[in-house]
C-alpha cells in the first residue's frame, strides 16, 4: 500500500502519486510479459494494468489542471509558442527515463 507523505491536493502529493502509479504499473507490465503466465492470471493482470493506465491518465489531467490554475494570471508573451505537450504530459514522458 502507498503511504504518500505529502499534504493532500498539493503538487508534491500528485507527483508522488504519479510516480507510485508508474512504478506499480511497470512492475505489472514486467509480470505480464512472462511467457509462462497462466491465461486467467494474465487477464486479471491486464485489467489491472488498464485501470492503472486510466488512473495515470486521469492524474496527468488533474496535474495539468493544477498547473493551469496556478498560472492562470500569467499572460503569455505575444510571440510565445507551444513547443511540447502540456506540462503534465511532459512530466509523464520524462518519468520513463
Amino acid at each position: 500500500p502507498m503511504n504518500n507523505p505529502y499534504e493532500l491536493k498539493t503538487i508534491e502529493y500528485y507527483l508522488y502519486l504519479k510516480n507510485w502509479i508508474d512504478a506499480v504499473q511497470w512492475h505489472c507490465e514486467d509480470i505480464i510479459r512472462d511467457p509462462q503466465i497462466e491465461p486467467n492470471a494474465a487477464l486479471t493482470l491486464k485489467r489491472r494494468i488498464d485501470k492503472s493506465n486510466q488512473d495515470r491518465t486521469d492524474l496527468v489531467e488533474l496535474i495539468d489542471s493544477y498547473v493551469l490554475d496556478k498560472y492562470k494570471d500569467v499572460k503569455p508573451m505575444a510571440e510565445a509558442t507551444i513547443n511540447t505537450e502540456s506540462p503534465a504530459w511532459a512530466i509523464d514522458r520524462l518519468s520513463i527515463l
